[in-house]
């Protein structure tokens, strides 16, 4: 065994329904960007939509078509919201892609390729409230509704919803954020005569605050097992972490008298970051060890029990080998769990438990 990262889709499913509770009557659209933070995007959206999960959020357009490739189903909405003028989105319409879109160049350019190719594209509305993602100010937002509107009497596009990413500096500037998307949502649907789907509450914010969560909230992270805020851990939160990140012993060494050295299987190369040397533990037959040293392709730790050459290494995952979480990991090296979920290498296999 080199390494393996075990997907456990039983985690993934009690997360699913959980979060999908507790934002009800809101719908829970499962962000399945950065190939599913790490996990495999197609894997888990796939269990996603067998839950009953209707939303998923790609940012790339790229994804957005993979996913609609194995998710044929048009009442299952694919949204991207990454692009631009450089972006081929050709084959965004007839694939029932939906796109979020935050300037007057994307709208211009989304009308140009409907006329270029018959298919008219459903899209979200995007305010920015603040983060400075992408989103259109409130004081032009008005002119945008219009343009829209326009767009939408020729053919070219549909508006399905308004959102935006709410910065989350502090609950002060939050709520002042949620005033001026509840009147951006205002002047949308009188434009348009209907009611739109409004978003803008993500992962920390759906947790903590229900008056966020509008029609739908977009959760990533929480879904995966991973904690966006601090002071919280996954037990606490009632999450699973999904992918647990597991090696073989190559080498043991008796450095001195109830000291051993051990060497890993796994190194940068697999994305292991050099830098949690020092600051993180492993996990061997349920005894902690310390990382020393991450090098290419192996990593260094010591403990006080002398392990078995090809045993079964644990570096992150649920605990239930004794193992620290990847929020552990991501709070020991100042970081967020779910990166280095993202940045576990392509080459490592993902295998669902």
């Amino acid at each position: 065994m080199s390494v393996i990262a075990r997907i456990n889709e039983a985690a993934l499913r009690h997360n699913l329904r959980l979060l999908s509770e507790r934002v009800a009557p809101a719908r829970l659209m499962f962000i399945v960007k950065a190939n599913g933070y790490g996990h495999g995007c197609l894997d888990v959206s796939k269990i996603a939509v067998s839950q009953g999960i209707t939303d998923l959020g790609c940012l790339e357009i790229t994804t957005a078509l993979e996913v609609r490739s194995v998710i044929t189903d048009d009442s299952v909405n694919v949204l991207a919201w990454q692009f631009d003028q450089f972006d081929d989105i050709s084959k965004v319409g007839e694939n029932h892609i939906q796109l979020g879109v935050g300037n007057f160049v994307q709208l211009e350019q989304i009308a140009k390729i409907a006329k270029a190719t018959g298919h008219p594209i459903s899209v979200h509305l995007k305010l920015d409230t603040g983060l400075n993602r992408n989103g259109m100010r409130f004081s032009d937002w008005s002119r945008f509704v219009d343009f829209a509107y326009e767009l939408e009497t020729l053919g070219a596009l549909k508006v399905v919803a308004v959102w935006t990413h709410i910065a989350e500096t502090s609950d002060e500037h939050d709520d002042i954020a949620r005033s001026d998307f509840e009147k951006a949502r205002t002047i949308a649907e009188e434009k348009f005569g209907r009611k739109l789907t409004a978003h803008m509450a993500a992962s920390s914010a759906s947790f903590r605050r229900s008056e966020f969560h509008q029609d739908m909230i977009r959760n990533g992270g929480h879904v995966y097992g991973i904690p966006s805020f601090d002071g919280t851990s996954s037990r606490e939160m009632g999450v699973i972490p999904v992918m647990t990140l597991v090696s073989s012993v190559l080498e043991v060494t008796e450095i001195s008298e109830g000291n051993f050295e051990v060497t890993v299987s796994a190194g940068y190369l697999h994305g292991v970051p050099s830098y949690v040397a020092g600051k993180v533990e492993i996990a061997i037959a349920g005894q902690r060890f310390e990382i020393l040293k991450v090098n290419a392709g192996t990593l260094i730790a010591v403990g006080s029990t002398r392990p078995i050459v090809g045993e079964e290494v644990y570096l992150f995952g649920d605990e239930t080998n004794g193992e620290q979480t990847v929020r552990e990991w991501g709070d020991a090296i100042g970081t967020l769990g779910d990166e280095i979920c993202c940045r576990i290498s392509p080459a490592v296999e993902r295998r669902l438990v």
